[in-house]
């Protein structure tokens, strides 16, 4: 009954916003989404199928993502995604209008490219809310793609993405302040993009905090803002890390490394001995508040590195373990992985990683990395078993 209770918490939590509001959500969809967390994809896609014939708008747009990534079908099917997504766009579904952005722009699912349908379909999919879509009129506008060139009307767009949690939003808000130099007015909208999930944002926050762009020099905040974004995918923000440790200047020179085992060998081919004082005192006030005020993941992140804090992999487990159960996705997303491969002394454990890496990654394949490519990893098994 708990597992139940789990999947059904799952699916209701991914991409089902009206859950929470007035509207409930379509028994058809619940059901489709729990087959399709099941693995069971031709179940799955048959209610999906309903579901659309219901008009039901999310449901076409997930019938069309399952036709384009091959889920329960012998071949992918770009062309049956791109004709799903149009009906699902027709009946409102933000997601699907900003899918067909995409495609107009990259010329993906069959669809030719065409900017003047991109910044159409881009604006429709703003206009019904979809943060996603808002950043991609922005951007047209900003640009001039396929619409008249209008860089103010770009920035309106950019506010209400970022005020809807796009990271990218507030990101493209602050380059053009960055550009200018003006360090302190752009701080705020990096911030947000990083609290968003905008691995760039956050890497750009470690180099102003360790160079003092705009803001007082803070070799913690500079570490911590870095390391974020070494999580979420961005490679110079790892080599950042190694170079906040170093500290003394900020290295440009590329080391190839992204993992802790990396970094810890980098520092000793350094010769770095000691860490700064500060980020010691930092460190220890962050585990101080694990669980109440986030960061678990990152002091458990020193504690496995074993430079800053003395290397204890059982205290670097439990912390991430607390933070998991506080809902700190930047634990929960370490977890994942530690379940699906068996890593930090966890056994491994694939329904764990599972439940896990759909909860952290619900509704796309971007942010946290490694929840979201686990993900992405158990859906094409499952799919290649059940259609060898």
């Amino acid at each position: 009954m708990r597992y139940l209770n789990i999947l059904l918490f799952l699916f209701l939590m991914m991409n089902t916003p009206d859950v929470f509001g007035k509207k409930s959500t379509p028994k058809i969809l619940i059901r489709g989404k729990l087959a399709q967390f099941e693995f069971n994809f031709k179940k799955a896609n048959n209610l999906f199928q309903k579901g659309c014939s219901q008009k039901i708008g999310e449901s076409c747009r997930l019938l069309g993502e399952n036709y384009e990534d091959g889920y329960g079908f012998q071949k992918k099917e770009p062309a049956s995604a791109h004709k799903y997504y149009l009906l699902g766009c027709k009946l409102k579904d933000a997601k699907s209008c900003n899918l067909l952005a995409m495609d107009y722009l990259t010329g993906e699912c069959g669809a030719v490219k065409n900017l003047q349908k991109h910044a159409s379909y881009a604006r429709k999919a703003c206009d019904l809310n979809e943060p996603r879509g808002c950043s991609n009129i922005g951007y047209a506008y900003e640009n001039g793609n396929g619409v008249v060139k209008d860089p103010k009307k770009g920035k309106q767009f950019y506010e209400k993405a970022c005020s809807m949690k796009d990271g990218t939003g507030c990101y493209n808000l602050a380059i053009p302040l960055q550009q200018r130099k003006n360090f302190k007015s752009a701080l705020p909208y990096l911030i947000k993009g990083c609290k968003y999930l905008h691995s760039g944002s956050c890497r750009n926050l470690g180099v102003y905090y360790f160079q003092g762009m705009g803001v007082k020099k803070d070799l913690v905040k500079a570490m911590m803002y870095s390391w974020r974004g070494c999580e979420l995918g961005f490679k110079e923000s790892c080599r950042n890390v190694r170079t906040v440790l170093s500290s003394g200047y900020l290295d440009m020179l590329p080391t190839g490394g992204q993992t802790i085992g990396d970094i810890s060998a980098r520092l000793a081919h350094d010769h770095v001995k000691k860490p700064p004082r500060e980020v010691v005192a930092g460190i220890k006030e962050t585990e101080k508040n694990c669980g109440k005020k986030g960061g678990c993941a990152f002091a458990s992140f020193h504690y496995q590195l074993g430079f800053v804090m003395p290397k204890n992999m059982k205290k670097a487990l439990y912390l991430l373990k607390k933070g998991c159960a506080a809902k700190e996705m930047d634990s929960c997303n370490v977890m994942t992985r530690n379940y699906y491969l068996g890593e930090m002394g966890v056994k491994k454990d694939l329904k764990k990683a599972k439940e896990l890496a759909f909860m952290v990654c619900a509704g796309g394949y971007r942010g946290y990395k490694n929840a979201c490519v686990i993900k992405r990893l158990m859906l094409d098994k499952a799919n290649k078993k059940a259609n060898p």
